[in-house]
């Protein structure tokens, strides 16, 4: 496998419902979908941009241009639709789904989950998901998830719901048996009652005060966790 076939997926729009805007909002001094690029660089894996083809989401195009990724603009609605276009325009094999409003995503946990694909597919296992949270245990914001491409052309040709056109893994979450899932261990856990992704004003001001305090696009969840105790 050569590497350009593994890569990030980060997925943005302006016009998200809760919190218009959040993309560019600042956090520590950084626009928010910025700083989960960087983050995502970090990985050493090739990142991309999927936005929709509106006219709105042109400024996110233009940060994503800037900081040096691809970008792939689809379908507003049809988020499973968009991230196929994506994986197969960039040619990728399998990648990690990431939402641009997740500016404290394990690092780390991509990282381990990619080794775990190519080692299964060596040995002619290839998963077609592997992810954190197939019990719905992971804390909101910290999901991580490895997508096959094959495996999501096969739910594209059947998802039909809404839901499962706008959440690219709910059909393979509620189809369970129809797919080769692998679950990630966890190890220590964050706090599962705070939220770590930028989806409401509430989130907003806690994550600013961490990134205020802490703006460095690598800080790992542990240290979030104690600055945050004093909010």
């Amino acid at each position: 496998m050569v590497m350009n076939e593994l890569g990030i997926i980060v997925f943005a729009r302006i016009d998200s419902m809760r919190l218009p805007g959040k993309a560019l909002m600042p956090l520590g001094g950084i626009p928010l979908l910025l700083r989960v690029i960087q983050r995502a660089q970090l990985t050493g894996l090739p990142v991309y941009l999927a936005t929709s083809d509106v006219e709105n989401d042109n400024a996110l195009v233009r940060l994503a241009e800037e900081a040096g990724i691809g970008v792939f603009r689809g379908s507003k609605d049809d988020v499973l639709g968009r991230a196929l276009g994506a994986a197969r325009h960039f040619n990728l094999r399998a990648f990690a789904r990431l939402c641009g409003d997740r500016p404290l995503f394990s690092i780390n946990e991509i990282t381990e989950a990619f080794s775990i694909y190519k080692a299964l597919m060596v040995e002619g296992h290839t998963p077609d998901l592997i992810t954190n949270h197939l019990f719905k245990q992971q804390a909101p914001g910290l999901t991580t998830e490895i997508i096959d491409v094959n495996a999501l052309g096969r739910v594209a040709d059947i998802a039909h719901l809404p839901a499962e056109r706008e959440h690219i893994t709910h059909y393979m979450y509620t189809h369970k048996t129809a797919f080769s899932i692998v679950s990630l261990p966890q190890f220590n856990p964050p706090p599962t009652h705070l939220g770590w992704a930028v989806d409401t004003v509430e989130d907003y001001k806690r994550l600013s005060y961490l990134f205020d305090r802490q703006p460095d696009v690598a800080i790992q969840i542990d240290d979030a966790v104690r600055i945050l105790s004093h909010f």
